[in-house]
């Protein structure tokens, strides 16, 4: 465990359902960039960890990082892939600018 990171998942339909998850990540990536608005967060979790399905991630569940207590990133998971070569789940998170610049307005 990383101290002072806390990667929290909210249910899109339940906001009081809120889950710390940075415990079972093997991996916890942010990107940014100057020609991207946008911020991407990636994780991973191991698919036979015993608690998985306690965990259940779904499309437009609400994500938070937080580092040392500042936030970090906030957005929604937008794609869940399974990997069978590493046997874990990838977590796609982005911010709320990207739905804007997803827009077709």
């Amino acid at each position: 465990m990383i101290s002072g990171v806390s990667l929290i998942v909210s249910k899109w339909n339940d906001s009081s359902i809120n889950k710390r998850i940075q415990d079972v990540c093997t991996s916890i990536k942010i990107y940014s960039s100057h020609d991207n608005v946008s911020t991407e967060l990636s994780f991973e979790i191991a698919y036979d960890y015993n608690d998985y399905y306690w965990i259940n991630l779904e499309l437009g569940d609400d994500v938070w990082l937080y580092v040392n207590g500042a936030v970090m990133f906030s957005g929604k998971i937008t794609d869940i892939k399974f990997n069978s070569e590493t046997n874990t789940h990838e977590i796609t998170c982005y911010d709320m600018a990207w739905y804007i610049c997803k827009n077709n307005i």
